[in-house]
């Protein structure tokens, strides 16, 4: 009898976790295990235009990718038919970095477009996350508060820890971030920054769409000292912001530039893709067949790789129908087919 009484809870214990093993598999079955993030492409600048009309830098894709997302790339100056069809067959938005205007460039006009879907999206129940890196975190406040809020800050190549922002604990970003990680990223240079503009603190403060729409997560100060937001996510929305760079950290090797890619910072950039591509897998929508979604991937473009000393790669973009003859591929919607090609190698601005 006292055997049996002995058996009987141990029994019920490995049928609990049989169970709860069971309900953890179920749930992770549940999510989208194929997601795909847009990128949206922006302006090629004048003196590199021989390459294409826009571009990605490779190290945005690759970044998704590393974290077990695939990418089709958002193209720009076309149809609001064309973003929202794209929209629902992604899984999720990057905004990248670079250099162009944040309210009058066709970049800036796409994402307008893709951010208002977001949110709307979201409003309806579909859970939809958007993220923007540098130029793309300042898209964002531009997008939320409708106006220009930047200003200078000297932080162009400046590796910097992070400083957490009290309650960055409460926060989807950052709740499950291990703590040695946290202890490294707030006393080492493992975030690099390229910017020359920044939103304040107090302008952050003075502005209530901000205010009442993200919720601060990280500070940090320039070489002048000046104080600038770097991290922040919406209280609403899976919507989240970067002012520093968690892509160059693993993929970027120019040799002028002072990115920290030891074990360390790998792990913080490594944090941050895996938690984005993980929020799109909490969305589902699909393409209709993965024919059509291998139709679109950006596999379909050929990057071009620049060399030493910036070791960069980029694929380029053409607006134009006419198919350039040099490594062209079609990127196909529900309303058109353009041609897109890669013209002579042109360094690009960054």
């Amino acid at each position: 009898m006292h055997v049996l009484m002995s058996i009987v809870p141990c029994l019920f214990c490995k049928f609990s976790l049989l169970f709860l093993i069971s309900w953890d598999i179920q749930t992770i079955c549940a999510s989208n295990e194929r997601p795909i993030i847009g990128i949206l492409a922006q302006e090629t600048p004048d003196r590199h235009k021989p390459n294409g009309d826009t571009f990605i830098t490779i190290s945005y894709v690759q970044n998704i990718h590393s974290a077990g997302g695939r990418v089709v790339p958002i193209l720009t100056n076309k149809s609001v038919e064309y973003y929202e069809n794209l929209f629902n067959h992604i899984n999720g938005v990057l905004f990248p970095g670079g250099e162009v205007d944040i309210v009058t460039s066709k970049m800036a006009e796409a994402a307008r477009i893709i951010y208002k879907l977001a949110v709307q999206a979201n409003d309806q129940g579909d859970y939809f996350p958007l993220w923007g890196t540098c130029l793309g975190f300042e898209l964002l406040t531009a997008l939320t508060s409708g106006r220009n809020l930047m200003s200078h800050s000297d932080a162009e190549d400046l590796p910097q820890p992070l400083g957490f922002s009290p309650g960055y604990r409460d926060s989807k970003l950052f709740a499950n971030i291990p703590d040695d990680l946290v202890e490294i990223s707030s006393q080492y240079n493992v975030t690099p920054n390229y910017h020359n503009k920044c939103i304040t603190p107090e302008t952050f403060e003075n502005t209530i769409s901000l205010r009442e729409f993200y919720k601060v997560l990280s500070t940090n100060r320039d070489r002048q000292g000046k104080e600038y937001i770097s991290t922040f996510e919406a209280h609403d929305y899976p919507i989240y912001g970067v002012q520093w760079h968690p892509e160059k950290t693993i993929y970027v090797w120019d040799t002028r530039k002072h990115i920290n890619h030891s074990f360390e910072a790998v792990r913080l950039s490594q944090y941050m893709a895996n938690f984005f591509v993980n929020e799109a897998r909490k969305n589902n929508h699909h393409y209709p067949t993965e024919e059509d979604a291998a139709s679109e991937v950006i596999e379909n473009h050929q990057p071009v790789f620049f060399g030493a000393p910036s070791f960069e790669t980029c694929y380029f973009f053409n607006y134009t129908r006419e198919q350039n003859a040099n490594n062209a591929a079609v990127y196909k919607d529900n309303t058109n087919s353009i041609a897109v090609g890669i013209a002579p190698v042109v360094v690009p601005g960054r």
